[in-house]
């Protein structure tokens, strides 16, 4: 980048003004110049701030891989507020939760998620409901949901003002949902200040310019999602949105839109790689391939490398609590396959800026090739969560002899080389990893607990050779009067995630697999 971003408005004004003509997004076979971003993205910013005092401090996104959806996250951004993205495909329990959790009062809502919109509780009132489209659905709904404030393009004013509000470094820029033990879910702010040093290095790191199409593949309630996006409109690439049915196996879409960055969890490669559609030279116009959310298996780097030959890849590290991703490890043909650990790719060693140690149960640092808790630490750990000072106080901690500074514990077990290399060893807790998601197994439980009416419910994740989780075996204790497995499902399927509470359809007598 020729400027800091130090804030992510500032960093998009720079981009819009200098790439006006270049194509930003490419999204439902459409393309759209910076210009035109701009020109969506201020007017969206218009209405926020004439909002006033109205307009909640984290503003809902409730769009799903379109236009509005990128278009709106810009809009809020620009307006001084933070985004809080909503998956359409997430429970209506989960998604009151997170409005009640975040006071969030404004939404943007797109034309593709009026239906998820639809199913919430009438008990919800007062919601103001931006719709960008202005579509048939939209103003349906909003015929049907009198209890909400609706304000469709005509009501957008005619005076645009082409400026940013004017927000400090450390402003909350979006607030990310992770999975909590309790069945609450736990709201991680991430700052302006948090990202720009993220999507700095990376656009550094990869020579990041105008010349480049980006892969957006995950869900934007997914932080993998702010990697492409930022990566992407900062500097001026264009933005190519993988549409849903292409996401698990993107080879065509990747051909098609000859792709020169693509990032996405390491389970897209496994599933190519078993469909036998990750041939060798698939993908040539690829120059950088970028893995994160889970362990990278050492056959799926290999194959990757085969099918982009042109391509660089590294293995990325991160939780959602220190910015998309905090390592990086680059993949060597030669050399990596020696330097793996049980199959799986090592994660590498610390961005520029950033700080990781390895302790023991007492927090005291282990010597190398010992494991213990991975802890990090630098520019890119977040505040904490969102009202939730005792998690904050357990997560975020300070160490005797590091003069203060705030380090963030994993909760991942991990290992140091000799020449400062880490290894990703696994869980110290009942956390695991499905697709790239965190979920709790003590999430699961609670949740079963409640829909077979039993106090003792235990789940157990099944792994595949490559060291992923495949699925999650869930037990409940059989009742006098018995829940049908039927009935369990769709009472989970109501309360959990998408991604944990799907079956494969596999049920028995008192188990079910999600």
């Amino acid at each position: 980048m020729k400027n800091s971003c130090q804030t992510l408005s500032k960093g998009l004004m720079i981009s819009f003004s200098e790439n006006a003509s270049y194509t930003a997004l490419d999204v439902d076979d459409q393309t759209y110049s910076y210009k035109q971003v701009a020109e969506m993205s201020y007017a969206m910013a218009t209405v926020i701030r004439n909002l006033g005092k109205d307009a909640s401090r984290f503003i809902g996104l409730f769009a799903h891989r379109s236009l509005s959806a990128y278009t709106g996250l810009a809009g809020i951004l620009l307006a001084g507020h933070a985004y809080m993205p909503l998956n359409p495909k997430l429970p209506v329990e989960r998604l009151e939760k997170m409005l009640d959790l975040s006071s969030c009062n404004t939404l943007i809502l797109s034309e593709e998620s009026v239906e998820s919109f639809a199913k919430f509780s009438d008990a919800l009132i007062g919601l103001t409901v931006i719709c960008p489209t202005g579509g048939e659905k939209c103003r349906t709904l909003a015929m049907q949901k009198p209890q909400h404030r609706f304000i469709f393009p005509e009501y957008f004013p005619a005076d645009v003002k082409h400026k940013a509000v004017d927000v400090s470094p450390e402003t909350p820029a979006y607030l990310m949902f992770t999975s909590g033990s309790t069945g609450i879910p736990k709201g991680v702010v991430v700052t302006h200040a948090n990202v720009c040093h993220y999507a700095e290095y990376t656009i550094q790191r990869y020579r990041v310019t105008h010349h480049d199409r980006i892969s957006q593949a995950p869900d934007i309630a997914f932080d993998l999602s702010v990697h492409d996006i930022f990566v992407g409109l900062l500097s001026g690439a264009c933005l190519c949105v993988v549409p849903e049915p292409s996401v698990i196996a993107p080879a065509k879409f990747i051909r098609d839109k000859r792709l020169t960055m693509w990032t996405s969890v390491p389970s897209v490669a496994v599933f190519m790689a078993r469909m036998r559609i990750l041939r060798p030279n698939s993908f040539p116009t690829i120059r950088v391939s970028l893995f994160c959310g889970e362990a990278l298996p050492q056959k799926s780097a290999e194959a990757w490398q085969a099918a982009a030959p042109n391509s660089i890849i590294e293995n990325l590290y991160g939780p959602t609590e220190a910015t998309v991703a905090f390592t990086n490890y680059r993949w060597n043909p030669e050399q990596s396959p020696q330097e793996c650990l049980n199959g799986i790719v090592p994660i590498g060693w610390p961005f520029e800026g950033n700080r990781v140690r390895i302790v023991d149960i007492w927090g005291q640092p282990v010597p190398a090739n010992e494991p213990g808790e991975l802890c990090l630490a630098g520019p890119q750990v977040t505040p904490g969560y969102l009202h939730d000072p005792d998690q904050t106080r357990q997560r975020y901690v300070t160490f005797a002899d590091a003069l203060g500074e705030r380090w963030y514990r994993t909760g991942d077990l991990a290992m140091q080389n000799e020449a400062g290399c880490i290894f990703f060893l696994g869980r110290v807790d009942n956390q695991v990893q499905v697709r790239g998601y965190r979920v709790e197994l003590l999430e699961i439980d609670q949740a079963l607990r409640k829909a077979a009416g039993t106090d003792l419910a235990v789940s157990v994740p099944k792994m595949s050779k490559l060291g992923q989780v495949e699925a999650i075996y869930a037990f409940v204790q059989a009742r006098e009067q018995e829940v049908s497995a039927k009935v369990i499902l769709k009472t989970c399927r109501g309360q959990l995630l998408e991604h944990n509470s799907r079956e494969s359809y596999f049920c028995r007598r008192n188990a079910v697999e999600y």
